[in-house]
Formats: structure tokens, C-alpha cells, sequence
């Protein structure tokens, strides 16, 4: 059994590995197991930033959740029917997950969980390189817990799903799959990846807003796409909505000329070459609130004047007319999906200039 403790004191830095030493006397108070668990042990033998500590804890209830946040001088503010809890100190929040099982009474369901211990937890998570923990116990701090080989997985830059149902009962980890494939540049297992083809029909169980949800993610990773991309050629797109598999090429890597919100950027390049009718059922099946359906709606009306917003000499009061009511995203996403000429042109002077002052009447 390897031991990690040299990592984790030397790139956890004094005040986060502090509040460790706190947990871990803590829990030898209740008997409790504390571990480090899932992407922190991935991220620590990667040698990648370390942004949360997720924190799994033997028997964990309410009381014992107290008594962690009081031993870390902080406070309770959180909790969660699957018993995790979030502990606030100062302005970083922890969070605590009780080791458990779980079972999924049919596909696209919330779990089933119940108190189980870290071996059990480790089981039931997504893909082998998130199966691993760290006790952070007294008398084993340190030591490496990895019964799904996971280390061994991440020497082979893999991503592996730990058994044969693992898409079929939670069809989101197809979109975590491909999310951490990209962004630690990993390749999907052999028979990770025939599973997950064979798997897309579940994502019709999967509700709106936990689609929108995995969207959302998609929209934040370092290079989202990548991460598009890679989603289109497994056929994910298409299963989510079938419109959407028309779209061929590579991504853009880019937002464009833009400052706006690139979750709205990328929702709009996502949408290009939806039609009206398309664009309605698309935001009907994401759930889309009204600010998300307003820039896929946006998208489609402005890829419908790209050849009126693109005429040779058109004035710059024109532009504005034909612009000026729809979303800044929108309007970003569609001018980077479609590349260069006369309306692109047009675009970025209204993003650049004419929005901020409106155009004088006489076309100046």
C-alpha cells in the first residue's frame, strides 16, 4: 500500500492541510474514518491544482457533522438527503459525504444510499480514477486506499467506468466520461467506450434540468470545445437531441470578440443551424429558463439575416436596426461558428462600437 503523505503536506499548503490534522483528530474522537476522496486524490497524483477538498467520513450524521465543524471553527450550512453536509470556515467551504453504498431502483433514477464503509463508497463511484482515497486517519495518515486500480489507470491516461451497468444506471457519467477525458487529456477505455455508445439511449430518461445541468459543466471546462466535439463524434449530441447531430466540423476553441457570459456563447454556438421549430422543442427539453431560450431563439432569427446583416456597403445604422435586439451571446456565438466574411464584419462592429453608441440616423 503506497503512502502519500509527503504529496499531500508538501501541495496542500499550511492552512488547508491544518484543517486536515483538525478533521483527523476530530474523527479518532468518534471512531470515525476521515479520507480524502475522489478528483483531490486524482488531482494530487497528477500534480494538477488542487481547487476542493471533498471529504468522506465513516457514519457520518448530523452530530458528528457538529462536531467536525467545531473542531475546524467553523459552521454548518448545508445538508443534503444523501447525508453530506457543507462546513463553512471563513469564507472556504468543505464539504463532508458520509461513506456509503447506493443502488439505482431503475435507470436515470437518484440513488438509493446507505451507510457503508470507504471500501463500499469507493465502488460505487463513476470511473476507477475517481475510486481513490487517502486515510486521513491518526494512525494511517496518508495511505493510498485504491481498490479499483486507479493509479494504475491514470498511468495509462484512461478513463475506465468500474462495472458493466455504471451508464445504465446514471446515463450524466456519459457526459463526465467525456469531460475528463478532455480536460486531462485521457483516452475512454476500449470497453469503457463501446459501453457508453451502447448506453446513449439512456440519456432519454435523464430530466431537463440535469441535462441543462451537464451542459452547464460542459460550457465551463478549460477547452468546452474539445469537449463538444468529442460529444458529437460518440453520438451524444445527437441522443440528447436529434437536431443536433446535423452539426459537422471541429469547434471553435474560441469565444470571439466578446466579454458576455460564455455559457451563453456556447449555448448559442450549440444552437446554430436549429431551426424555429427546432430551437422551441431544444429549449422545451433542456427545460431552458427564459434567459437560455432567449439566446437560442436569438441565434436562429440571426442566422437568418446573416445575408441581409452581410450585403456589400450596408450602412452602419443598418446594422444596428437589424442587431440591436438581440443577445450580445447570441450574437457572439453565431459570428464564431460561421467563420469569416461580410457579415462577420458587420457583427463585430456592432459588438465593438455601434452597441455602446447608437448610430446616427444618416447611415455615418
Amino acid at each position: 500500500m503506497s503512502n502519500l503523505a509527503s504529496i499531500l503536506e508538501s501541495r496542500l499548503g499550511r492552512r488547508r492541510l491544518g484543517w486536515l490534522r483538525l478533521l483527523s483528530e476530530a474523527g479518532r474522537d468518534r471512531a470515525a474514518g476521515i479520507y480524502l476522496v475522489g478528483g483531490v486524490v486524482r488531482d494530487l497524483l497528477l500534480k494538477r491544482p488542487i481547487l476542493e477538498l471533498d471529504i468522506s467520513v465513516s457514519g457520518l450524521d448530523e452530530a458528528l457533522a457538529l462536531h467536525l465543524a467545531d473542531a475546524l471553527g467553523g459552521r454548518l450550512t448545508a445538508r443534503s438527503q444523501f447525508n453530506t453536509f457543507k462546513i463553512a470556515v471563513g469564507s472556504t467551504v468543505i464539504d463532508l459525504a458520509m461513506t456509503r453504498g447506493e443502488s439505482y431502483a431503475h435507470p436515470g433514477a437518484l440513488p438509493d444510499v446507505w451507510p457503508g464503509p470507504i471500501e463500499q463508497d469507493l465502488a460505487r463511484r463513476d470511473f476507477s480514477v475517481n475510486a481513490m482515497a487517502l486515510d486521513l486517519s491518526v494512525d494511517a495518515w496518508g495511505e493510498l486506499l485504491d481498490p479499483m486500480n486507479g493509479q494504475r489507470d491514470l498511468e495509462r491516461r484512461l478513463i475506465r467506468v468500474l462495472h458493466p451497468d455504471s451508464f445504465a444506471d446514471d446515463a450524466t457519467r456519459i457526459f463526465r466520461a467525456v469531460r475528463y477525458a478532455q480536460r486531462l487529456e485521457f483516452r475512454l477505455e476500449e470497453g469503457t467506450a463501446d459501453l457508453l455508445k451502447a448506453s446513449l439511449g439512456g440519456l432519454d430518461t435523464i430530466s431537463g434540468d440535469r441535462l441543462r445541468h451537464e451542459f452547464q459543466r460542459v460550457f465551463a471546462e478549460p477547452h468546452p470545445g474539445s469537449v463538444l466535439s468529442r460529444l458529437a463524434d460518440l453520438g451524444v449530441l445527437e441522443a440528447v437531441f436529434p437536431p443536433l447531430g446535423r452539426r459537422s466540423g471541429p469547434w471553435p476553441d474560441e469565444n470571439g470578440p466578446s466579454d458576455e457570459a460564455e455559457e451563453l456563447v456556447w449555448l448559442s454556438m450549440l444552437a446554430c443551424g436549429l431551426n424555429a421549430g427546432e430551437a422551441a422543442q431544444f429549449a422545451q427539453r433542456l427545460n431552458m429558463g427564459s434567459a437560455w431560450a432567449a439566446v437560442v431563439r436569438d441565434t436562429v432569427e440571426i442566422e437568418g439575416i446573416l445575408n441581409d446583416v452581410g450585403s456589400p456597403g450596408i450602412l452602419r445604422s443598418s446594422v444596428y436596426h437589424l442587431l440591436h435586439q438581440y443577445h450580445p451571446g447570441a450574437l457572439v456565438g453565431v459570428v464564431t461558428t460561421h467563420g469569416e466574411g461580410l457579415a462577420r464584419d458587420s457583427i463585430e462592429l456592432y459588438l465593438r462600437e455601434l452597441r455602446q453608441v447608437r448610430p446616427e440616423l444618416n447611415g455615418r
